[in-house]
């Protein structure tokens, strides 16, 4: 069976990113809300990754 392109599934590490790092998480919502333009969760979790990376390199 082919995946199909239009059906994006969720990413079970979000939720657990999104607890672990809450600050980069809510910066990640605030981006989005700023681009205006809904993220899928696999984009949602790089953002949120890399968000936190910066903070730590703070």
């Amino acid at each position: 069976m082919k995946a199909r392109p239009d059906v994006v599934k969720a990413n079970p590490l979000l939720g657990h990113v999104s607890g672990q790092y809450a600050d980069a998480y809510k910066t990640m919502l605030l981006i989005e809300k700023y681009l205006g333009v809904p993220l899928n969760d696999d984009e949602k979790l790089y953002l949120t990754l890399h968000i936190q990376k910066l903070i730590e390199n703070e």
